[in-house]
């Protein structure tokens, strides 16, 4: 998925140009305009968000707004007869909708046009992904492309806690959303690109970057591998070395065990922190609870670590 970047003008592809001449007659009866006007395209990066079910509501709600825009420069676009301006305009309101499919855990999807019903419990309670177009509804209905339209996908799908030793944890963590705006109007491409995208970073978290390229590695570097270090200075204090003293293959069997252990622990808790913190987040209200106890009970045990180690560090090495 590319990143976010300035409107580029590129014409319609070869294959869409071919579509639209095949429909010639058909085009120029409804006073359509033919190929060959800027197009324009914009992609957002999602980087980071959680988004509950009033967010998704008002997600629709800016989709709906820009739609209707869509709609008015569609029915602008006109150049055919003036007796059959009000036709082409009803057809154009009929068919240009917003198509949405919204799946979750179990497999089951909800599906349909316009609006979701958000007041009652017809919308699902826990999201796994949601597919919004503009484009699928009018082109299954009029048999060409609308001008302008918007495709918006959000994987809400967390991060596996299976043990894979096949994926790499210091690659960044998979994720297939992606939201694709394009048309003809680059006003209409820049002001929906920005409204999106503002909604979606007034709901970003700073804890993305644990799903960067090479965290892991600092993970294990500046916390697991130094607390192994702490605990192992720890329990010298207590446990005599006389009973292993007079086995050195014992002795370094023991450590090298210990270490990979230590790193077996840094690859499952880093994994765990990014189940538990995934990039997109669909927040549940019947999992909202268990979701923020298990965060709460991270956050106690890694702040009292950490205040344990400073402690000894400044009682042991520095006072």
């Amino acid at each position: 998925m590319r990143p976010a970047s300035r409107g580029s003008r590129r014409p319609r592809s070869d294959k869409q140009v071919s579509r639209t001449v095949s429909k010639k007659g058909e085009h120029q009866e409804l006073g359509i305009k033919m190929s060959g006007h800027p197009y324009f395209q914009r992609q957002i990066q999602v980087s980071s968000a959680q988004l509950s079910r009033n967010d998704i509501e008002r997600l629709f709600h800016i989709v709906e707004s820009q739609l209707k825009k869509s709609v008015t420069i569609q029915i602008d676009s006109f150049q055919g007869d003036a007796d059959k301006k009000d036709e082409f305009s009803a057809r154009v309101r009929e068919v240009f909708l917003i198509s949405y499919r919204v799946n979750k855990p179990d497999g089951d999807s909800y599906a349909g046009n316009g609006v979701p019903d958000f007041s009652g419990d017809s919308f699902p309670e826990d999201v796994q992904s949601i597919y919004i177009n503009t484009r699928i509804p009018f082109e299954a209905r009029a048999n060409f492309p609308p001008n302008n339209f918007m495709n918006i996908f959000l994987d809400f799908k967390r991060p596996s806690l299976a043990i894979d030793f096949l994926t790499m944890p210091s690659n960044p963590t998979a994720n297939g959303s992606e939201i694709t705006i394009e048309g003809d109007s680059e006003s209409w491409v820049i002001e929906t690109y920005h409204k999106i995208n503002e909604f979606l970073k007034n709901k970003s978290s700073v804890r993305y970057f644990i799903h960067f390229s090479g965290v892991y590695d600092l993970y294990l570097y500046v916390f697991v591998f130094p607390m192994y270090l702490y605990l192992l200075w720890r329990i010298q204090l207590y446990v005599p070395n006389e009973p292993l003293g007079q086995s050195l293959v014992a002795l370094v069997a023991i450590y090298l065990y210990s270490v990979l252990l230590v790193g077996l622990f840094g690859r499952l808790s880093f994994q765990y922190a990014r189940w538990l913190y995934p990039l997109l987040e669909y927040e549940s209200a019947a999992k909202r609870n268990t979701i923020q106890s298990q965060k709460l009970l991270i956050m106690a045990i890694f702040t009292g670590i950490g205040v344990a180690f400073l402690y000894d560090v400044l009682k042991n090495f520095l006072l």
